[in-house]
């Protein structure tokens, strides 16, 4: 049984290519190319893709960690545990042990 999502999280072939602005046979051709550079693959047993997945692949120019920030929110990325861990010199598992973010 196909799982029913609501439709704005999801984009269909059709809407994908309208949305990068190319034909639907021509996204079928470079899009073992796209997903080289990180672009989403469709949803396990969908024929569809996550939008808001693809919007943020568009918005971070394929940068994988732009798009988990976009998606997920600054306090997940990697860029943001690091920049924690410098400034208090403890690492991410301690400062999640002991209580989160420093002071």
């Amino acid at each position: 049984m196909t799982p029913i999502l609501p439709s704005n999280l999801v984009i269909n072939r059709k809407e994908l290519s309208e949305l990068l602005r190319i034909s639907e046979s021509s996204f079928d051709k470079v899009r073992p190319r796209l997903e080289a550079h990180n672009f989403p693959r469709k949803l396990p047993g969908m024929r569809t893709w996550s939008r808001p997945a693809v919007e943020a692949w568009i918005r971070a120019n394929g940068d994988e960690e732009v798009m988990a920030t976009l998606i997920l929110g600054p306090e997940f990325s990697d860029k943001s545990a690091q920049a924690e861990e410098e400034a208090t010199g403890l690492s991410p598992s301690v400062l999640a042990r002991y209580g989160g973010a420093s002071a």
